[in-house]
C-alpha cells in the first residue's frame, strides 16, 4: 500500500496525463488509438479526472490534495475513478469529504455511491430480471437453476416415506406443489 505522498504523486501523475491528453485530443480519443484495453480505460479515467466539467480543475484538484494532506489520508486511483463518475460536483465533494473523514475503503465508497444514487442510471446495463408470472413460471425457473430438484424431492419423499419427519415434509411439499400446479393450470384454461 502506497504512502500518503506516493498516493498523492500517483494522483498528480494521473491528473497531469489526463490534462495532456485533453490538450492533445480535445474531443474524444481517436478511433484505434494505441494501447491495450486497460491502458485506454486508464487514460479515459485520467481524462475524466482532469476534465474541468466532469472532474477537477487545477484549483479544485489542488484543494483536493490539501484535504488529503490535512487528513493524512488519500483516496487511491480506483476510488477516484469511481468518484469521478459522480457528475454532480456538490454531491461528489460531499462524498469525498465523507470518505476522507471516515477513511473509507473502496467497497464503502462504491456502496455509498449506490446508496446515495448520485450516478446517472445506465439503462441496458446489468441483468434484467423478469417478474415471476405465476406458479408454473416459478417452478420452471427453479428447475432451470436447480436441475432435477423435483425428481430429488420425489426420491426423498418415496425413499423415506411418511414415517420419517423429512419424508413426511417432502411428501407434503410435493402434494402442495401438485395442488398449486393444478390450480394454476385450471386458472389458465
Amino acid at each position: 500500500m502506497p504512502t500518503l505522498e506516493e498516493a498523492i504523486g500517483i494522483l498528480h501523475a494521473w491528473h497531469f496525463a489526463g490534462r495532456k491528453s485533453l490538450e492533445q485530443w480535445a474531443g474524444r480519443l481517436p478511433y484505434g488509438s494505441d494501447g491495450s484495453k486497460s491502458e485506454k480505460q486508464r487514460l479515459l479515467v485520467q481524462r475524466w479526472l482532469a476534465d474541468p466539467k466532469r472532474g477537477y480543475t487545477d484549483s479544485e484538484f489542488d484543494a483536493l490534495i490539501r484535504q488529503f494532506r490535512q487528513a493524512d489520508f488519500a483516496l487511491g486511483t480506483t476510488a477516484m475513478a469511481r468518484i469521478v463518475g459522480v457528475k454532480d460536483k456538490v454531491a461528489r465533494d460531499k462524498l469525498v469529504a465523507d470518505a476522507i473523514a471516515g477513511r473509507w475503503p473502496l467497497s464503502r465508497i462504491v456502496a455509498e455511491i449506490k446508496r446515495r444514487k448520485v450516478t446517472a442510471p445506465r439503462p441496458g446495463q446489468g441483468r434484467t430480471v423478469r417478474p415471476v408470472n405465476g406458479v408454473r413460471d416459478a417452478v420452471c425457473r427453479l428447475d432451470e437453476q436447480v436441475p432435477g430438484w423435483l425428481s430429488q424431492l420425489d426420491a426423498i419423499a418415496n425413499g423415506l416415506g411418511e414415517s420419517t419427519p423429512l419424508g413426511g415434509k417432502a411428501l407434503a411439499a410435493r402434494a402442495a406443489l401438485d395442488d398449486l400446479m393444478k390450480a394454476a393450470h385450471n386458472r389458465h384454461r
